[in-house]
């Protein structure tokens, strides 16, 4: 499910330094393809343009609760 795996993307963000540096530093979507994510999710995630880890996870949380179906 979208929903499980867009959190289980925030939760690696926020505990692997790695991951974290890697999404927000120009590797987004390499690490996204750890993820099962349908592309029209991970086009939705390559738009965030959070500069550090807790506006990307913001903007997270408003693709998940987006009226749009995941």
């Amino acid at each position: 499910m979208t929903k499980l795996e867009i959190n289980a993307l925030a939760t690696r963000a926020l505990t692997d330094r790695n991951f974290e540096a890697a999404i927000l530093n120009g590797h987004r979507y390499e690490r996204l393809q750890e993820f099962q994510l349908p592309v029209g999710v991970v086009n939705a995630i390559m738009q965030i343009k959070g500069e550090n880890l807790q506006q990307f996870i913001y903007q997270l949380n408003d693709l998940v609760n987006s009226p749009v179906a995941l």
